[in-house]
């Protein structure tokens, strides 16, 4: 593999990274602006230096999570807990529209396509009901 090949790689790598985090971030705001709508005084924790300790594999570290006052309403729950994933999902429209009006330009095009990915794959992953996972806890209130 030459130089470039290799900077491609890096390059590539350090875009993944960042949309993942954005991706992280955009989730729990997603939750926290929900549990503010209700005023159950949310909080959101960030514990990116865990990021190294949570490994590959269902069991890991947070790297995020956002608490709040117990609601009244399982419905007030379940909001709060869809606006995560649903934050994603917008998230990943943003990034197939930008995709849309830019995709003759090769760096935007490949930079959005990764941002598209990443947020359709963090919308679809926080929806399957594994422990810990926002699916788990939707299951949990049906």
């Amino acid at each position: 593999m030459n130089s470039k090949g290799i900077i491609q790689i890096l390059g590539y790598s350090l875009i993944f990274v960042n949309i993942f985090f954005l991706n992280v971030i955009v989730h729990e705001i997603g939750h926290y602006l929900t549990a503010e709508h209700y005023n159950l005084e949310p909080e959101i924790e960030f514990d990116f230096g865990s990021v190294g300790d949570s490994g590959f594999g269902f069991s890991g570290t947070p790297i995020a999570s956002t608490s709040f006052n117990e609601p009244n309403n399982g419905d007030v729950l379940a909001a709060i807990v869809l606006t995560g994933p649903l934050f994603n999902l917008i998230l990943g429209v943003i990034f197939f529209m930008i995709f849309v009006f830019y995709r003759d330009n090769e760096y935007i095009r490949e930079v959005v396509i990764i941002g598209f990915i990443v947020s359709i794959s963090s919308f679809l992953m926080n929806l399957i009901p594994i422990e810990g996972s926002d699916g788990s806890l939707l299951l949990g209130l049906i």
